[in-house]
């Protein structure tokens, strides 16, 4: 077996009421079969409010105006308080923690939408690592890969590298890196629906090269950034159309997409590139230009690694690369707009939040996720 993890997933320590957020409020809690049956036979004291918390047809816990059931005013678990943490359901005693299966591997991630983990992503300034370690045990869901695409996820892992050079290639501006990696993901799906995979790895290797040698300055003049802005205005402003139809998760979050349009929509696109540039000359200069780089870069691989590879399954090879892309500029947007809603102040913090609000409404629902795939995949 192959384990692969950020070099910070181990460092990861739940804060409980000391958090800004919980993750006990706006989102389904599931309960796994083995839990349930385990929460069906205590007969302690607790156990009386513990299973009037539960909708045993539904395996989930109730909600109280959005909350769980099990969370008490001060942003603490009760069964935990009660029982201790070995009496979460595995939902609950993993999250922020995730893990992608593949045959033989896996990969494990911190959730963005975890504000803790937000900030540890998102404030880490230095490349993105992996520690990947092997052993040789027999992979336990071995049966559950009878009809694995070995060969598709090996060149996706190669190609997967190459991406993740590019993206961490600070000569380029951020932008040239999305908008590089968009023209390749665009052949990589050609090449994928022609059934012709084994191209995969030679189309990456050509842009690993092109790319290589070159700076930003030599890549992109003037004319060059003006199209790719003009571009995303274009996009987003489309997509901002479709998020009033998404799945709500939390009730704030209308009114956060509703600013959107008021705060950057409701004009023309000379209107939304003077605040961008206003934006870019007064909070980024105040951060500094190469961190706000470094910020948008850490929430791309965040993206590009926790999604790419599961293309393996659908063949979706685009969607998963416009997905990544979209999120960075969406979270933006949304930055952007609440620059300007707070008086066109911003701290960095403020962006974290930001970040995590975002991936708590998209990553968490998967009707929401789907949505969006299924808009990239149309539009390619």
């Amino acid at each position: 077996m192959r384990y692969v993890k950020p070099y910070y997933y181990n460092e990861f320590k739940c804060i409980a009421d000391k958090c800004p957020d919980t993750c006990c409020a706006g989102w389904q809690i599931v309960i796994d079969d083995e839990t349930l049956d385990k929460y069906s036979s205590e007969k302690d004291e607790f156990s009386h409010r513990l299973k009037n918390s539960i909708d045993w047809a539904e395996g989930v816990f109730h909600q109280n105006n959005g909350r769980c059931a099990m969370l008490n005013d001060n942003n603490l678990c009760d069964l935990v308080t009660a029982k201790g943490e070995g009496a979460l359901c595995k939902t609950c005693h993993m999250y922020p923690r995730h893990i992608e299966e593949f045959e033989g591997v896996r990969e494990y991630s911190l959730s963005l939408s975890c504000p803790v983990a937000a900030k540890m992503i998102l404030e880490d300034t230095n490349k993105l690592i992996f520690d990947v370690k092997e052993d040789d045990d027999i992979d336990p869901l071995e049966a559950e890969f009878e009809d694995f695409d070995f060969f598709m996820y090996t060149q996706l892992e190669e190609v997967r590298e190459v991406i993740f050079e590019i993206v961490q290639n600070r000569d380029l501006s951020v932008d040239n890196r999305m908008s590089n990696i968009m023209d390749m993901a665009r052949k990589l799906q050609q090449v994928v629906d022609e059934q012709e995979v084994y191209k995969m790895e030679d189309i990456a290797n050509e842009y690993q090269n092109i790319l290589g040698d070159m700076s930003d300055s030599s890549m992109s003049g003037k004319d060059n950034k003006e199209e790719f802005i003009k571009g995303k205005f274009e996009k987003v402003k489309s997509a901002y159309e479709l998020f009033k139809e998404l799945e709500v998760l939390r009730q704030d979050w209308p009114e956060i997409i509703e600013d959107l349009k008021k705060n950057l929509y409701n004009g023309t696109y000379e209107d939304y590139s003077k605040i961008r540039d206003e934006f870019y000359d007064s909070f980024i200069s105040e951060i500094s230009a190469e961190r706000w780089e470094i910020f948008k870069e850490q929430l791309f691989m965040f993206f590009v690694y926790t999604y790419f590879l599961g293309s393996v399954y659908d063949d979706c090879v685009y969607s998963k690369l416009a997905l990544s892309a979209f999120s960075v500029c969406f979270i933006e947007e949304l930055i952007i707009s609440g620059w300007i809603r707070n008086g066109k102040q911003m701290t960095i913090d403020e962006c974290i939040e930001l970040s995590y609000r975002y991936a708590r409404e998209v990553e968490h629902s998967d009707d929401n996720l789907n949505i969006l795939e299924e808009m990239f995949m149309e539009r390619l």
